[in-house]
């Protein structure tokens, strides 16, 4: 059923590899994107040809300790990294995440993401830290504030989700968002990719930790728009993470990057939808009439 908007069915990865500034842009360049230039403090709407917003550079809040916030964070990460490994990379989805079962495309159930040992040590330091807190704070106003609507949609379909469920917990009481995902680095680099598994409609906000030079190095990169963009340390993007295909430039030599992103699964608002249960056995009991009935109200 992903076909009424829940999740997309495309592979995540449809890059091979990272990619350099000079690659981009410039005279000379393989690919001949435009190049923005940013602060990484005051916001920017990014619209497509009709106008419709499609992403949002965030910025920074006007809060004299921000700088000391997202620098705090970013020496936690560089503290945490030491010595604890996620196997498929160093990027680890924080427990307690809410995520459908083994069953993306039709959740069996939903339970809580755990890890063990140092792991789960270090995860729980990270989401009850007050710089994180902060971060997926802000985050989650800035979604509000832009696009109330799809906000609200976040929220009745949370509230159903928890209500059915005490054992659910989320990772941030400050946040909409069900999941994040900290990448320990140190020397963070993604390939041109969507993830799938985000709500189709939905936004993934994504602040950049770290230090680093945003001019020489780091930069986003949203492949559908030929776009290439200054993305300075402390700085929030909000973007439609499963259509928009995105990636980030190369870190320079000595420079670190450390992304913290926060997100809400589609299978969830299908779980929810599908009145907590299979989504075959939800289409299974319905007839014809309400079945109609049904394909309608999700279509919009």
């Amino acid at each position: 059923m992903a076909s009424l908007g829940y999740v997309d069915k495309h592979s995540d990865e449809v890059g091979k590899q990272s990619v350099a500034l000079l690659d981009l842009v410039g005279p000379n360049s393989q690919y001949g994107f435009d190049y923005k230039p940013w602060s990484g403090r005051e916001a920017i709407p990014i619209a497509n040809d009709e106008g419709r917003v499609i992403a949002v550079l965030v910025g920074q809040p006007k809060d004299p300790d921000w700088e000391s916030i997202h620098t705090s964070a970013s020496a936690l990460l560089d503290q945490s990294q030491v010595g604890i490994s996620f196997g498929g990379g160093q990027q680890c989805v924080v427990p307690p995440s809410l995520k459908p079962s083994l069953k993306r495309m039709c959740p069996q159930f939903l339970q809580n993401l755990h890890h063990e040992g140092t792991v789960a040590q270090v995860l729980a330091t990270l989401i009850n830290h007050i710089a994180f807190i902060h971060l997926a704070g802000f985050a989650s106003g800035i979604f509000t504030a832009r696009s109330l609507s799809l906000f609200q949609c976040y929220a009745m379909h949370l509230r159903a989700l928890l209500l059915s469920n005490d054992n659910l917990i989320l990772n941030f009481a400050n946040s909409i968002f069900s999941a994040s995902t900290f990448n320990f680095g140190p020397k963070s680099v993604t390939i041109e990719h969507t993830d799938s598994g985000n709500l189709l409609f939905g936004w993934c906000t994504i602040p950049v930790l770290s230090w680093f030079n945003s001019k020489k190095g780091v930069h986003l990169i949203l492949w559908d728009l030929k776009l290439v963009i200054e993305f300075p340390p402390g700085s929030t993007v909000l973007i439609p993470s499963t259509v928009l295909r995105h990636s980030n430039t190369t870190v320079d030599h000595g420079e670190m990057r450390y992304p913290f992103m926060q997100y809400m699964a589609g299978g969830l608002f299908r779980w929810v939808d599908d009145g907590f249960q299979l989504s075959e056995d939800y289409w299974r009991q319905l007839n014809s009439v309400e079945r109609d009935a049904a394909l309608r109200a999700r279509a919009g």
